[in-house]
């Protein structure tokens, strides 16, 4: 067996999955996991696996902000995790995510450069830490993380801040990534973690329009690839999405779509893919004063946003 094969085969996969609104994602990601890793195990905590669902329902009714934020909750599904985990690698997906290519390369260097976790970087000037994927070594070090990591998240929803908050307290740092290209790397060593930033385009990528990164590791389906999956009814953004919104598309942003979605159709049920729609049939545009209307509302929406924040 090669070194390769060894990294490979010591791996293991934690998902929150409370709930079942979401279980249209189950066979997508089991299904794009087993062909990248087949030896590796995967833990769905709260749907193969039973989680403090007690716990977690009382926290959804406590708690006014995880009615809008429920996905802060994840982290108490994957401390479980890390630690039924029988293996030296942990991979932490969020359900809404594929595994496209192998992450090999970041095995290494958990393995080799003395790193315990890697996390995705964005361009974000309020969040630039995301959290939908970690790569974790596990040790006595990232155990006892995994268990701040519970418990400080549990006090920082009180006051309306996510799990991303929290993370970022861990690093103890806030860097400018206006001007990084992907291949930038981030290494901070605190609270006795050595912790690697990369960018998501490499291993959480969630842009729905943008050019499609063939580097891409892993997608999450999120914003507009989430709601046409899930026909989201949240403030009727599904209808209105392919009634209006889609229609304020270019033909490339409609092409860079229409290719994500079909990488989730690859990888579901047919059951599941055959009642999403084709977003390039449906796309006619042409809707150019609503457009201008919304983009004009994105705009004062971004500034207000800007300065609330600057307060």
């Amino acid at each position: 067996m090669t070194n390769r094969q060894k990294i490979s085969d010591d791996i293991t996969i934690v998902v929150s999955a409370f709930g079942t609104e979401n279980e249209i994602f189950v066979s997508s990601l089991k299904n794009s996991i087993n062909n990248i890793y087949p030896n590796s195990k995967i833990l769905l905590i709260g749907y193969d696996i039973k989680t403090d669902d007690i716990k977690i329902n009382n926290l959804k009714k406590k708690i006014p902000f995880v009615k809008k934020s429920p996905g802060s909750l994840k982290i108490i599904c994957w401390n479980q995790g890390m630690k039924l985990a029988n293996s030296k690698y942990v991979l932490f997906m969020d359900l809404d995510t594929i595994l496209l290519k192998d992450i090999d390369k970041y095995l290494y260097k958990l393995n080799s450069d003395n790193i315990d976790v890697i996390f995705s970087w964005r361009k974000n000037n309020l969040q630039w830490v995301n959290t939908g994927v970690l790569i974790v070594k596990k040790n006595n070090r990232t155990l006892d993380l995994f268990n701040k990591y519970e418990l400080n998240m549990l006090k920082d929803i009180e006051n309306n801040n996510n799990d991303q908050y929290t993370f970022s307290n861990f690093l103890n740092k806030n860097v400018d990534l206006s001007d990084k290209s992907r291949d930038y790397e981030i290494e901070i060593q605190a609270n006795g973690i050595n912790f690697l930033g990369v960018s998501g385009d490499y291993i959480n990528n969630h842009t729905s329009l943008d050019t499609w990164f063939d580097d891409t590791c892993i997608l999450h389906l999120k914003g507009v690839m989430g709601t046409i999956i899930l026909k989201t009814d949240k403030e009727n953004r599904y209808n209105n999405f392919i009634k209006n919104n889609i229609h304020c598309l270019s033909k490339t942003q409609v092409l860079n779509l229409s290719h994500r979605i079909d990488l989730f159709k690859k990888y579901t049920k047919d059951v599941y893919s055959k009642d999403i729609i084709d977003v390039m049939k449906v796309h006619k545009g042409g809707k150019f004063f609503y457009c201008f209307l919304r983009r004009v509302k994105n705009y004062l929406n971004i500034k207000y946003k800007h300065l609330t924040n600057n307060y």
